[in-house]
């Protein structure tokens, strides 16, 4: 079972965000905070990763191999702290959005969450 921390919108219904370590934001970073309607993030990550591959693109131009493992490790470290900590920025990006923080609750999936706190709370889940 998993943590579900579950969110409340009198329009957008229900969204239930996972405690913990978030594998789709570590493997898709930037893609997942837009799909996520993060903007913001998504296009700090993006310019960063941009950013980093010109580094490397220069360093090795200049035959540095000690400045490219430095950039790979940068781009892994972003990596690894959007998996840490993006589902905790996702709930702070809901609450900003007007979405209420109802309930916290063990489940096996998002949709699970979200039908045992719909059920108990006679909300619609939302889709968003």
């Amino acid at each position: 079972m998993k943590t579900f921390d579950v969110y409340k919108h009198p329009i957008h219904g229900l969204q239930a965000v996972k405690r913990g370590f978030g594998w789709p934001a570590f493997l898709f970073t930037v893609i997942w905070a837009f799909v996520k309607r993060m903007w913001e993030l998504g296009a700090a990550l993006f310019a960063a990763f941009i950013i980093l591959a010109a580094i490397e693109t220069f360093l090795e131009g200049k035959g540095y191999t000690n400045g490219i493992s430095i950039a790979y490790i940068a781009q892994l470290s972003i990596y690894i702290i959007v998996g840490i900590k993006g589902n905790e920025w996702r709930g702070n990006h809901l609450l900003k959005r007007g979405f209420e923080h109802i309930q916290t609750v063990e489940a096996e999936t998002p949709d699970a969450a979200m039908g045992a706190t719909a059920s108990s709370d006679n909300v619609p889940t939302g889709t968003d």
